[in-house]
């Protein structure tokens, strides 16, 4: 015949057994949510360099056996060839020459690719550029929001991408796809 006494150890050890069970539970949900909201959302700059590609050249691309030499001639072939140091300076003098906004767009993007996200953000807000080249808007706007990832202000990046999301131009699955990411 068996007691409460004896009963007893039993009940002790199962109440025990509960109490490290729960608390194992709780440190294992609390680390799965803090590993989904910190360590699984990717580093902006993570994403940026996922997404980022050079912008190829469709105004001018450099043809064999075409002999002229001008600034944009120049610049355009710095700018196919890697050089963009150089083609930040001479899309610098032929943005101020001729006032060409083909020059500002390339120009913001070679900025990119010399690691000055900053500079090619000045150009890519300033108010004479925006909307003066329907063709190359929504670029301007794509590229201007890579650039706010690569310097970590990610709320002006979503900004930027929620309205190429919502409207049809060639940038929005793009943008879709990224934000999803974010």
């Amino acid at each position: 015949i068996y007691t409460l006494s004896d009963t007893l150890p039993y009940t002790t050890l199962f109440r025990s057994w509960w109490k490290y069970t729960a608390a194992a539970v709780v440190l294992i949900v609390g680390g799965w949510m803090v590993f989904q909201q910190y360590l699984s959302n990717p580093n902006p700059l993570e994403l940026y360099l996922s997404y980022y590609q050079t912008y190829p050249n469709i105004i001018a691309p450099n043809v064999r056996g075409e002999k002229e030499e001008n600034l944009k001639t120049k610049a355009f072939t710095a700018y196919d060839s890697g050089d963009f140091e150089l083609a930040v300076q001479l899309f610098g003098k032929l943005k101020t020459q001729k006032s060409e906004d083909y020059a500002v767009f390339y120009e913001g993007i070679s900025y990119l690719e010399v690691n000055e996200p900053e500079k090619t953000i000045a150009l890519f807000e300033n108010k004479k550029f925006i909307n003066s080249n329907a063709q190359l808007e929504d670029y301007r706007k794509w590229y201007l929001a890579l650039a706010y990832l690569k310097i970590d202000k990610k709320e002006q990046a979503v900004e930027i991408l929620k309205g190429l999301s919502i409207t049809e131009n060639p940038q929005k699955e793009q943008a879709l796809k990224l934000l999803d990411e974010m």
